[in-house]
């Protein structure tokens, strides 16, 4: 796996300044989940990066540390991307982040002994089957230990190389944040791993912050520049391994790709400097750090409960290796959910967030967090439900506008992730135009990303008004709207404010009702010829079927 390759995680800020050729990259990595989409420009713009640039497929929601199988349908959508787009590298965590139908956006630690061993080999199988491939099983970081651990963490990930035939990418500020945290030696991990399985390297920055007993606590954020002890690790790992394929992340406080390149000219020195055969010993023996303990409950379920609420104690079994308080170590868990719960609805529902203002807003998202957590580990998935949450808080009872806002940007999210489909030809179009009797038994497919939107009060001019960098000085929230919403050719989401009948009868056309029986249920009112020309000018129509009704 000898490679001088220096890679980048992609950021979709910096996709102008890497097309135009402004940094020397490699390789880049994108997470799974984010593509996990039917169709629209995300998925474009990864066709056009996989022109350029070898892809790593990096992923974050199989949980193959949890105590079910990876999830069928998730693994399907993992399997299609990877088909599609053919990267050269396939990554997952040693973690766990789903248990009893909640996904837990975090990368969560487990117990290190022979009945996970099992159960995570069988998990990581799985997924090579049905990948076809192999993949590369990453160390986590990690703030707490469990009492029933058994094996250090790079014996674990050696056996479990040796049990799968996966292979390891090898994070190297994970490996420094969990050996600070835990009171190690992070070269043990690296020295513990057989050299040949390691297929990739991370690197990344993390913060600092202490535990209850005033010792070192790090964040493994991915929000800052790598530090100088990881810099010198991975100089010392290279000479063990020889040249991995090393990427570097940054996912929070993201620079201009400029610093970015500053940090890969460091990687690209590294490797130079790396011989391409190292040096290594033989691999360490496989052996137990400690005798078993008493056989105890399973300690996972006990965890998750504690991450869904904030005021339950530490579960029994964790353990923080000074003797410290372990409940500010898990609190690190605990806010890494619950930000990136807010987070993704954050990146939703924006004109909502500015309406009630940032601490209402975080209120408001994890209240719907924990009554309806995500179920899955795509967060794009999430968030049909969060304007009846707000409708049923009852601070927000005399705003019921609130709720509208947020039902329209829910079907802007929606829209541009929706399912791409080519809009019929005009000359198909004036085919069947040239048939009017044909007409009411007519059933028109529609673009899978319009929705058709009647509100009591004003939420599309809210929403319009809220598209600047300026506040409006009053807000008219009165009078009843309704808009259709809806991606264009060009793959922006448009919100076009229509009256009710038209609403109403596209509604009526996207639930598969003919357009005589459309027409019929918008009322007089409508304005047929006037809300077809809307349709087809901006290539809504996609399909046309002719039927005749029966009597």
């Amino acid at each position: 796996m000898h490679a001088r390759l220096a890679g980048l995680g992609f950021k979709p800020q910096h996709a102008g300044a890497l097309l135009a050729g402004e940094a020397v990259v490699d390789f880049l990595e994108v997470h799974a989940e984010n593509y996990m989409v039917d169709g629209g420009p995300r998925l474009r713009l990864l066709e056009r990066l996989r022109e350029r640039w070898p892809l790593s497929v990096h992923g974050v929601g199989l949980s193959l540390g949890g105590l079910q199988p990876p999830d069928a349908a998730h693994l399907a959508r993992l399997a299609a991307l990877v088909r599609r787009f053919e990267p050269r590298w396939v990554s997952e965590h040693l973690a766990w982040s789903a248990h009893g139908g909640t996904c837990f956006p975090d990368l969560l630690p487990l117990v290190y002994d022979e009945a996970a061993l099992v159960r995570v080999a069988a998990h990581v199988d799985r997924l090579q089957q049905a990948l076809g491939r192999q993949v590369l099983i990453e160390n986590p970081s990690t703030y707490l230990e469990f009492d029933a651990s058994v094996l250090d963490e790079g014996e674990f990930l050696a056996e479990l190389v040796r049990r799968s035939g996966c292979a390891l990418l090898l994070d190297l500020n994970n490996a420094w944040v969990g050996a600070v945290n835990h009171g190690r030696d992070a070269w043990a991990l690296v020295a513990a791993l057989p050299p040949s399985a390691v297929g990739e390297i991370h690197l990344a920055g993390f913060a600092e912050d202490r535990d209850a007993a005033g010792a070192p606590l790090l964040i493994d954020n991915h929000g800052s520049a790598v530090a100088d002890p990881v810099w010198a690790l991975y100089r010392r790992t290279l000479q063990r391994l020889g040249p991995v394929p090393t990427l570097i992340e940054r996912d929070h406080e993201v620079p201009p790709l400029a610093v970015l390149a500053a940090e890969l000219a460091q990687v690209r020195r590294a490797l130079a400097e790396t011989p391409a055969a190292a040096a290594v010993g033989a691999d360490a023996p496989r052996r137990l750090s400690r005798p078993a303990p008493a056989a105890a409950d399973e300690p996972l379920p006990a965890f998750a409960a504690a991450l869904l609420d904030p005021a339950a104690a530490v579960p029994p079994g964790l353990r923080a290796w000074n003797g410290s308080d372990p409940a500010v170590r898990l609190a690190v868990h605990r806010n890494n959910v619950a930000a990136a719960w807010v987070r993704a609805l954050a990146d939703g529902f924006p004109v909502l967030r500015r309406l009630v203002g940032e601490a209402c807003f975080d209120t408001l998202a994890l209240t719907h967090a924990r009554h309806e957590p995500p179920p899955g580990p795509v967060l794009g998935d999430w968030g049909d439900g969060f304007a009846a949450t707000i409708r049923r808080c009852e601070p927000m009872h005399g705003l019921p506008w609130l709720a509208e806002v947020a039902q329209l940007e829910r079907a802007r999210v929606r829209a541009a992730l929706a399912a791409d489909a080519a809009p019929l030809a005009t000359a198909a179009v004036q085919a069947h135009l040239a048939h009017p009797e044909h007409l009411p038994g007519a059933r028109l497919q529609l673009h899978p990303s319009l929705a058709a939107l009647c509100f009591d009060h004003a939420a599309v001019s809210i929403w319009a008004a809220h598209q600047g960098d300026e506040l409006p000085p009053t807000l008219a929230t009165d009078g009843a709207e309704a808009a259709l919403v809806l991606r264009d050719a060009g793959d922006a989401v448009l919100t076009l404010a229509v009256d009710a009948p038209a609403a109403t009868f596209c509604a009526a056309l996207a639930a598969g009702r003919p357009l005589g029986a459309a027409a019929a249920e918008a009322g007089p009112a409508l304005d047929l010829a006037a809300t077809l020309a809307l349709l087809l000018r901006h290539a809504a129509v996609v399909g046309w079927e002719h039927r005749m009704e029966a009597a």
